[in-house]
């Protein structure tokens, strides 16, 4: 019964260091419920988040590397692994953040979707700001758009619900396809039988949670709610856009739903997402109260079990996705497009963008055979339909004047018309279209002698616009010891051609090119791993070569005085190599350490940083458990000196961010975590493409604090 005494010391500190009165209010929230907590839960089992063993840690198992359960020592792959508890430790709220405690890999907001961090893995910046080049699943379902590829346009992508996350850092096309280019990402998600977690803190930020089983008539249902929402960052002017220098800030929200549905031999897993962002730089403009990013994803998935026997186990599914983007953004601000834009003269901003609905369909098997304890074939096939809509432009113009003019006379109205015309021609971003796209794969493991385990793999891709590609994959682990292992690992992968690369329009500024072949990559990684009394240490040496590269040209084509169009043209080679350190040390009974140190030799050196460090040192004791983790990223190259453009090198400075969590066992199924989110109030900068000032960076947040509880019931 003292909990409530110690909730009511970190009130007043917390209203001592001004924190917002969302917060407050919210102490007072989890002093009523830990009272009743108290009162109702007693005899449950300890939470693991306050038990620490190294042994435990190294031992967790991983699927990612070949759709079975194996440790990382003995994956045939470059993997990284963090748990449910790992993440809860220390208090990363959002794949986005984990990423940076990645070894290779660091993470950037974009102008073209500040919203999201878009990760960069093994120097490789890619072709634009969703990072088409890493493929991101959840539970082995797709996320990657075939209208850009990336899947990183949504911000927050929430690990509560995930069970583990595993991140392999290389080409994994072999066995999952196109965009598992330079590196794959899957979130295992596991929704817990009754959980509840509510934060809020600085920015008047809301975060609610909530997992929850049953079971009726045989059926096993998983619920899984999430609802996110901040009033973002308050900014003073960095940017200049048309002759506007405003202040801005970068709300953003995103809420998801999911459920699970298990009866016999059958599975059915249905997910949504809605996330949107506000004002701040969207599409390089700055456009408070106009600039907003709408993004909603649906996707069913069910599964059939159709053979599980000691030899054989094979699944079937079907899947359905669908998507839908909207995109708004002050275009030309209103002083202006009274001037140039408003037939009329009318004082307003001109409001742009455009409307996006894009899915895909699907449907195929997977499964395995064991020949014997030490042989085992893996294999699936797929076939899938990729889908996109008309994709208009949208605006604040009254629609029947443009279409009757053919875009010579435009006239503002108080609504939002979809469909634009310039010089008699209508644009549209993308026309409606589809491909069809199938894949055939098998995958041998087996054993060379009692201490090497060889992986042989192929996969075939077939794209009805671009024809078919073959990825193959080889790999040895060797161990030496218990505890030593050495492997060595060979893989190819391909990033196709998106549909906004073979067939947008110029209204996109972007220019199709339905001739474009897919960019192929192929890495050696050399692999030490050695586990000491105490710790661990991982020593990856990669060296990856890029063909067919893509790249963007300008074109002598003018559908706008002053506009640029770029077409995407293969042609491009380039060589990636680096040396990736990952070590993890046991202090003593209380204290863990986890790190990780990573130098480009050969990189993209526009976009990206050289050298990449991160830590984390976790200590717990009885009921509290404290983690100080941050990670460090280099200076970047943003603009290299060029005749009449810039005289000198633009360099983004380097920076060191840290975070400070600390989580109190109040009983055994009620904890609450205090959070700092960039300790020591770093003004650090990211890499845009966009000029008017943004060449020096684009702002990151500040400092925030906040308080939650989560309760198991």
């Amino acid at each position: 019964m003292q909990h409530p005494k110690f909730l009511l010391e970190l009130h007043n500190i917390l209203w001592k260091i001004g924190l917002n009165h969302t917060m407050q209010k919210l102490t007072t929230l989890i002093g009523i419920a830990c009272v009743a907590c108290t009162l109702t839960s007693t005899k449950a089992e300890a939470s693991s988040l306050f038990e620490l063993s190294l042994r435990e840690l190294l031992q967790v198992k991983v699927t990612i590397a070949n759709l079975s359960e194996q440790t990382s020592a003995d994956a045939a792959a470059s993997v990284t692994v963090y748990t449910r508890e790992d993440i809860r430790r220390m208090g990363i709220g959002s794949l986005e953040e984990l990423l940076n405690y990645v070894p290779g890999v660091q993470t950037a907001r974009t102008q073209q979707e500040f919203s999201s961090q878009a990760p960069i893995f093994r120097g490789n910046t890619g072709q634009n700001g969703t990072s088409p080049s890493i493929l991101l699943m959840i539970d082995g379902r797709r996320l990657n758009s075939h209208v850009h590829g990336g899947a990183f346009e949504s911000p927050l992508n929430n690990l509560d619900w995930v069970k583990q996350v595993e991140i392999i850092r290389g080409p994994g096309s072999t066995l999952y396809g196109a965009n598992a280019f330079m590196g794959v990402i899957n979130l295992i998600t596991d929704i817990k039988p009754g959980e509840l977690s509510i934060r809020a803190g600085s920015l008047n930020t809301r975060d609610f949670s909530l997992q929850y089983q049953y079971q009726w008539k045989g059926i096993d249902t998983e619920i899984f709610f999430h609802d996110y929402r901040d009033n973002g960052e308050n900014y003073s002017p960095f940017y200049q856009f048309i002759g506007s220098f405003d202040a801005t800030q970068d709300p953003r929200s995103r809420r998801t739903y999911a459920l699970k549905l298990n009866y016999e031999n059958w599975s059915l897993d249905s997910y949504y997402s809605n996330s949107t962002a506000d004002d701040f730089i969207l599409g390089s403009t700055l456009g408070n109260d106009i600039n907003r990013q709408d993004i909603r994803i649906t996707s069913h998935r069910a599964t059939y079990e159709a053979l599980n026997t000691s030899l054989w186990n094979v699944d079937v599914y079907a899947e359905y996705m669908s998507a839908t983007t909207d995109f708004f953004i002050r275009i030309i601000p209103a002083d202006v497009a009274s001037a140039v834009w408003w037939a009329d003269g009318s004082a307003l901003d001109a409001i742009g963008g455009n409307h996006l609905a894009y899915g895909f369909h699907q449907g195929g098997l997977d499964g395995n055979h064991r020949l014997n304890d030490n042989h085992k074939l893996t294999f699936g096939l797929e076939y899938r339909n990729e889908q996109v809509d008309d994709n208009p432009v949208h605006g604040n113009w009254i629609d029947e004047v443009m279409r009757e003019s053919l875009g010579t006379t435009i006239l503002p109205c108080e609504c939002i018309s979809r469909g634009f015309w310039l010089g008699g021609v209508q644009y549209d971003f993308l026309e409606k279209s589809d491909r069809d796209v199938a894949n055939l794969w098998i995958q041998d493991q087996f054993k060379l002698g009692p201490n090497v385990d060889a992986t042989l793999g192929i996969r075939y891709d077939h794209y009805e616009d671009f024809g078919g590609h073959s990825s193959i994959r080889a790999s040895l682990v060797y161990q030496h010891s218990e505890n030593v292992h050495m492997k060595i690992l060979y893989g190819e992968a391909f990033r196709a051609p998106a549909f906004i690369d073979t067939r947008s329009t110029p209204a996109s500024n972007f220019a199709a090119n339905p001739d474009l072949k897919p960019e192929l990559i192929s890495t050696i990684d050399v692999v030490w791993q050695v586990k000491l009394r105490n710790s661990e240490v991982i020593l990856t040496r990669s060296h990856s070569s890029i063909k067919d590269e893509v790249n963007l040209f300008p074109l002598n084509i003018i559908i706008q005085e002053g506009v640029t169009v770029f077409q995407p043209q293969n042609g491009g080679r380039s060589t990636l190599k680096n040396w990736e350190l990952e070590w993890t040390q046991s202090l003593s009974e209380k204290i863990i350490f986890r790190g990780g140190l990573t130098h480009h030799n050969d990189f993209v050196s526009v976009g990206s940083a050289q050298t990449l460090a991160f830590f984390a040192i976790n200590y717990s004791v009885e009921n509290l458990n404290v983690n100080l983790n941050g990670f460090y990223h280099d200076e970047v190259l943003s603009r290299q000196a060029s005749e009449g453009a810039f005289s000198e090198d633009i360099n983004l400075k380097d920076f060191w961010r840290l975070n400070f969590t600390a989580t109190y066992k109040m009983n055994p199924k009620t904890n609450i975590q205090f959070q700092v989110k960039n300790l020591f109030d770093k003004d650090y900068k990211s890499h845009t493409t966009a000029d008017g000032g943004l060449e020096y960076g684009l702002p990151n947040r500040g400092r925030t604090l906040s308080l939650g509880l989560n309760w198991r019931f």
